[in-house]
């Protein structure tokens, strides 16, 4: 026999929901199936990740990144290729990293002095 999930249900009840949005069965499998099941979870509040694109929650836009703490500590304010990275300058200069380490400059989606 294989083990895999049946109904939505079952995934929804699965810690894989609540952490990463995979709330939805497709083929036996627990996908982040909307952006619903991907808004309820934590890596939305956490990374950013509140857009399902593939089955995956990831950072579909900028207001989602700007929500987080990684906007607030590390200046990943913009959302780029799925994820929350330092896309400008002004993302780098408003944060805690920019102000305590001098962190200022965004350079290949990070915040550097």
């Amino acid at each position: 026999g294989v083990c895999g999930a049946l109904t939505d249900e079952q995934c929804e009840q699965s810690p894989g929901c609540a952490e990463s949005g995979y709330c939805t069965v497709q083929d036996g499998q627990c996908i982040a199936g909307s952006n619903k099941d991907c808004k309820q979870a934590a890596v939305c509040p956490n990374d950013g990740y509140c857009v399902a694109v593939d089955g995956q929650c990831v950072a579909g836009n900028d207001a989602d990144c700007a929500k987080t703490e990684g906007c607030n500590y590390d200046g990943w304010c913009t959302a780029q290729d799925g994820a929350c990275v330092a896309g400008s300058d002004a993302d780098c200069k408003q944060s805690t990293a920019c102000k305590s380490a001098d962190k200022c400059s965004a350079k290949n989606g990070k915040c550097m002095p």
